[in-house]
């Protein structure tokens, strides 16, 4: 069926803005001042924690890349879809396009301005940004299996079994490593590109800068479209919230929010509190993504949550 240009939804729009505005090259950045400020402009334990934190992102956009295939299979395989299925394939195309360009664009990096293609996590196991496991487990190990339950659910699993494993792995991806992990270490990126910029008198690294503002916004295309998703979804049948989107909010909040000592030996370099910002930015984010699937669903979190807060009464009922 064609698409109902009088009915446009969300990821149509999002889709006729990937057109226009996600087109960009990343051969096309300039990265000659950034070869000299990474030679010249940084003490070895900025170095180390900037390569820690680079690493992460390139692992986390190779991931996402290989990982974004089942959600297009799925979407094609719902009948009676609270969307319209066909522009959220559309969609889902420039997502995966987008995936793969900044796979290109931290790889190109790494080459050109790091002098090197060790990207594995595990070569920079020993690197502050490392020390808590669980963040390479969710953000690489834990999205290949759901990708890899999505597409055994896709061969043979009923349609509420589909659309429940897509509600998962839509609020893995884009809910949490999208719009939770990946938004917040471009906060402290850009904290930690002004404190040196400042001390260096003139932009640092100013072609990593463009990419990750380019990346930014394809990005701020991924999360709307994937919120929107998890409320239609919701929409349809609300139990996808108590039994799928809140036991992954409070996986994430255990898991990744809760030790602090690689933030606390990461801030000894730079006068900023990344505590805080990491805090700050993670809540304001989480709030936008509960307020858009719809406050009025969850049982567990509302529109105002703490993380801090929520991730103490986590542990208090481990205990």
């Amino acid at each position: 069926m064609a698409v109902d240009f009088a009915s446009k939804e969300k990821p149509y729009e999002l889709f006729d803005k990937a057109k226009r505005r996600g087109t960009w090259d990343p051969a096309a950045i300039d990265l000659s001042a950034d070869v000299e400020h990474w030679e010249h402009g940084f003490s070895d334990a900025q170095r180390e924690a900037i390569m820690g934190t680079f690493v992460g992102f390139y692992e986390g956009e190779e991931s996402v890349t290989r990982t974004l295939v089942p959600y297009l299979t799925l979407v094609d395989r719902l009948e009676d879809a609270p969307f319209s299925t066909i522009q959220m394939e559309m969609f889902l195309t420039t997502h995966l396009f987008e995936e793969a360009k900044h796979t290109d664009f931290f790889s190109m990096y790494f080459e050109e301005v790091f002098d090197t293609q060790e990207t594995e996590i595990d070569t920079h196991e020993s690197s502050n940004y490392w020390q808590n496991p669980e963040l390479k487990e969710f953000l690489v190990d834990d999205l290949e299996s759901v990708g890899d339950r999505m597409r055994e659910v896709a061969r043979g699993g009923n349609q509420r079994e589909m659309r429940y494993i897509l509600a998962e792995g839509v609020m893995h991806y884009m809910g949490i490593v999208e719009a939770q992990l990946a938004k917040t270490g471009y906060e402290i990126f850009n904290g930690v590109f002004d404190e040196i910029s400042e001390s260096m008198g003139t932009e640092v690294l100013p072609g990593c800068q463009e990419g990750l503002k380019l990346i930014r916004q394809d990005e701020g295309r991924h999360i709307a479209n994937g919120r929107w998703m998890m409320r239609k979804l919701a929409e349809e049948d609300p139990d996808i919230v108590p039994t799928v989107y809140e036991p992954k909010i409070e996986e994430y909040i255990e898991r990744l929010t809760g030790r602090r000592e690689s933030q606390e030996r990461y801030d000894r370099s730079y006068t900023f509190d990344i505590q805080e910002l990491t805090r700050t930015v993670a809540n304001d984010n989480l709030q936008q993504t509960i307020a858009v699937i719809g406050e009025e669903y969850f049982e567990r979190f509302d529109a105002d949550v703490d993380i801090a807060a929520a991730n103490r009464e986590l542990s208090a009922s481990d205990d």
